[in-house]
């Protein structure tokens, strides 16, 4: 097992990650989510899910 405080986004861990208007996110929010879809963890947690998301 991991210790420490695993970061907030880790509760999509298993589960469904949604994003809402993807193209207005602030531009450190949409890095993280690009370097999640590359290498599925968060610092040394792993994560597990599928990221849901759209824009207009």
């Amino acid at each position: 097992m991991l210790s420490g405080n695993p970061p907030w986004i880790s509760l999509a861990h298993g589960g469904a990650l949604l994003v809402d208007e993807l193209s207005n996110q602030k531009p450190k929010v949409r890095t993280t989510l690009a370097q999640l879809l590359d290498t599925h963890q968060v610092g040394d947690y792993p994560l597990n899910y599928t990221m849901v998301s759209a824009t207009n």
